[in-house]
């Protein structure tokens, strides 16, 4: 194998296709290249900006975010959103995933991932999706995933571009990305490593916004930075009045009775949840904290099994996963095996 096509194959694309554009792709930047990607998006993409690293949140006031100029207390009163109906693809676009970034969060997010070429970890309240192929000495490709809570999506727009600049000589205004969402551009030159990076921001609909904060490198851009794209087209808020279908409803009450359960170490009262045989493999939980959860479904419109993932951790520096498989039976998801794993 070349050198060439060793870098390809770390950037997330080595076809035939692509080492024969890459010394075009080596001019483009990656924004010109997600055009072509944008049209192949199979969700209406709404988002979440994680600030790019040792970058510092917005000041905090004590209370919500000024209002945005020109709002008036006098203005007539809007007529009532429909109800919020969520989107689902059927499965075709990768994983499903139900992500929680802390314990006890209403604002909760769904986000397909491509579990074939890319890992998730959560830390401080911030999800990242990177390539499981080395990268070696290569620049950074991720995806980042937060939330900014007392912020309005102006506001956030700002914060975002502003931060931004700080790393990127060249930055976009915040445009429009449909309802309720902004997008960013930024370049960091036109070289084969030269940082590039996409943000997409959307409300959370609890007064807060959404961060999701895309980075790669150009020679990169149309294949990592491509892909990240596709996920950030299938991120979608998931608040509690939204209008879920009853298995993701129920699968969220399950979670909500079981982890505390597991954590205090008395599973009274979740015996009903328990399936006939269940392999229980748990030491003692007590005094963990839980930092995150992932439910992952083996289909988004009629699952019939789901993994309950819990990041904790017992020493500081030192993250578990408690592993929960369930199985939907008449309409009830009951375990079938609970387990701790690193």
């Amino acid at each position: 194998m070349t050198k060439q096509e060793r870098l390809f194959r770390a950037i997330g694309g080595a076809d035939e296709e692509l080492l024969e554009r890459s010394e075009q792709r080596r001019r483009r930047r990656w924004p010109a290249g997600l055009a072509a990607a944008a049209c192949l998006l199979l969700m209406v993409g709404v988002c979440l900006l994680a600030a790019p690293a040792g970058s510092a949140p917005p000041e905090e006031s004590g209370g919500a975010a000024p209002a945005s100029p020109g709002a008036s207390s006098a203005a007539p009163e809007s007529p009532a959103a429909p109800a919020y109906t969520l989107r689902l693809s059927g499965g075709g676009v990768g994983s499903f995933h139900l992500h929680q970034l802390s314990a006890g969060t209403a604002a909760d997010f769904i986000l397909y991932v491509d579990e074939t070429a890319y890992r998730q970890s959560t830390e401080g309240g911030v999800l990242t999706v990177e390539p499981l192929v080395d990268m070696g000495d290569l620049p950074a490709c991720r995806l980042e995933v937060s939330r900014q809570p007392d912020i309005s999506l102006e506001d956030a727009g700002v914060w975002a571009a502003e931060r931004l600049s700080e790393t990127y000589g060249d930055v976009s205004e915040p445009e429009a990305a449909g309802p309720g969402a902004l997008t960013i551009t930024a370049s960091g030159g036109l070289n084969w490593d030269s940082p590039q990076a996409l943000v997409r921001l959307v409300e959370d609909r609890q007064g807060g916004v959404f961060v999701l904060y895309a980075q790669c490198f150009l020679e990169a851009a149309e294949g990592h930075g491509a892909r990240f794209a596709d996920m950030m087209a299938t991120f979608e808020p998931v608040s509690p009045e939204d209008g879920a279908p009853a298995w993701l409803t129920s699968l969220r009450e399950v979670g909500s009775r079981l982890v505390p359960a597991f954590f205090s170490g008395d599973l009274t009262a979740v015996s009903d949840l328990l399936a006939p045989g269940a392999a229980m493999d748990l030491p003692d939980l007590r005094g963990r904290s839980v930092s995150a959860l992932d439910y992952t479904v083996d289909d988004d419109r009629s699952p019939t099994r789901a993994v309950l993932s819990v990041r904790n951790r017992e020493l500081e520096d030192s993250y578990d996963y408690l592993t929960v498989e369930l199985a939907c039976e008449d309409g009830q998801w009951l375990v079938v095996f609970a387990g701790l794993e690193k």
